[in-house]
């Protein structure tokens, strides 16, 4: 029996076509993974531009932020850090459902007097705090049974072109205090009922004098901000339509001048010799008077440009002006003192900013009352700060910038580079196959 033997002969690639499949299916390899890794892929991320807390009072706040891309974004609070268990949404928006955009308010109500809260906001469902460790947080004040007696602040609002600004957000500033803050409607009309002004240190309530500088903030959907600096006088109402500009600030008072001011500061000084005085002083009252009014205009002298922060005792009510350029300082009391004994509590700082504190104790008569007897001479500076109104420190939320927490390091190689090397090594290898 004959065997016959078949010898098979094998087809290879030729090794220049061999080299180049090898190159090509690597650099095709390589560019997929490399792709899937670019930063770009990854989810942008989404920060808080600014924000703010408004309306602060014993039972409620307001809370406003913007973001840097539009976001369904609401808030999450508690009283304890660990326990921010309450949810709460825009204002504009249904339970539940937050709409896509840039400027976000909520409101916080039935919330319980001089109690601490804390809370974050929630971003396209991640968590933002201060730090990620620790929420943000504000205290509301004690229980309030007086409200201002302020006239409602409403406007309308429109830009350069015309049209009308909806839901832009409205904030009213004065001196150092919370805010109080809304949004325009569909017509471009806004309402601020000030209820409750407070001290953002102190948190006492705060009475502004119808002179008092303000400055209206509007910021609109598309991130355009306006700002007009006035008096409170001319704000309750605005008697014309604030047209955004485009001018992030406008120094021009407007409604009104200021030479309505510059006038009380003269007639201030033509009826008080201070030649007399110190160069921080007060004026009016003097020590021991007897006053038959229960608004008395208070004044003094200070040093031009500084802050006089005032309290009147008993009734614990604070104020906040600023010293002119003639050295005078005035308020006007927009609420009644009781018959009987007051001090007030004088807080500023002198030329070289050293703190100054002065007293005043005087009387408010009952109605029919007579005046007897005549004023003491002025006290006395005392360099020294009253305890009672001592600014403490207070945590607050201020605008800043944040981003997400970053997810931990991963321990270990870079898994990416060692996927591209092991396929390299099989490539290569099964080159050397087709090779040989």
């Amino acid at each position: 029996m004959h065997y016959s033997v078949l010898k098979i002969q094998q087809r290879k690639i030729p090794s220049p076509i061999a080299l180049g499949l090898i190159i090509a299916l690597s650099a095709a390899l390589t560019f997929v993974l490399n792709s899937t890794n670019k930063p770009g892929n990854e989810e942008q991320k989404v920060t808080i531009s600014t924000s703010e807390i408004a309306n602060l009072r014993d039972n409620t706040v307001s809370i406003f932020w913007r973001t840097s891309e539009p976001s369904a974004s609401y808030i999450i609070y508690g009283t304890q850090q660990d326990g921010l268990n309450q949810q709460v949404f825009d204002e504009r928006d249904k339970a539940h459902n937050p709409s896509i955009r840039n400027n976000h308010i909520t409101t916080l109500k039935d919330l319980q007097a001089d109690t601490t809260y804390y809370y974050e906001i929630v971003i396209n469902g991640k968590k933002i705090g201060q730090t990620a460790q620790r929420p943000f947080t504000f205290k509301t004040t004690r229980k309030i049974s007086s409200p201002l007696d302020i006239d409602p602040i409403y406007g309308k609002i429109t830009d350069n072109r015309g049209q009308i600004v909806v839901e832009g957000i409205v904030i009213l500033k004065m001196g150092n205090t919370y805010p109080l803050i809304t949004y325009t409607k569909t017509d471009g009309s806004f309402l601020i009922a000030p209820c409750c002004i407070f001290n953002s240190t102190t948190l006492e309530p705060y009475y502004p004098s119808n002179e008092q500088a303000v400055y209206l903030e509007i910021i609109d959907e598309a991130g355009n901000i306006e700002i007009k600096k006035t008096t409170l006088a001319d704000i309750s109402p605005l008697k014309e339509t604030i047209v955004m500009d485009g001018q992030e600030e406008s120094e021009k008072k407007q409604l009104g001048d200021t030479q309505d001011r510059e006038k009380v500061s003269e007639v201030l000084l033509e009826a008080e010799n201070i030649s007399k005085y110190e160069d921080v002083d007060i004026i009016f009252p003097k020590q021991g008077a007897a006053i038959p009014a229960t608004k008395p205009i208070l004044k003094g002298l200070g040093e031009p440009g500084k802050k006089v922060i005032g309290q009147l005792d008993p009734d614990g009510k604070l104020f906040e002006v600023k010293v002119g350029e003639d050295r005078v300082w005035d308020f006007a009391l927009p609420f009644e003192l009781t018959p009987g004994e007051h001090t007030l509590n004088v807080i500023t700082e002198d030329n070289t900013g050293s703190k100054l504190a002065l007293n005043r104790t005087f009387t408010i008569l009952k109605s029919g009352e007579a005046v007897l007897g005549s004023a003491t001479p002025s006290g006395t500076i005392t360099p020294q700060i009253f305890p009672t109104i001592a600014p403490t420190a207070l945590p607050s939320l201020s605008p800043i910038q944040l981003t997400p927490t970053s997810p931990p390091p991963v321990t270990g190689s870079n898994i990416t580079s060692f996927a591209i090397f092991s396929v390299a090594l099989v490539l290569f290898g099964a080159g050397m196959i087709l090779l040989f």
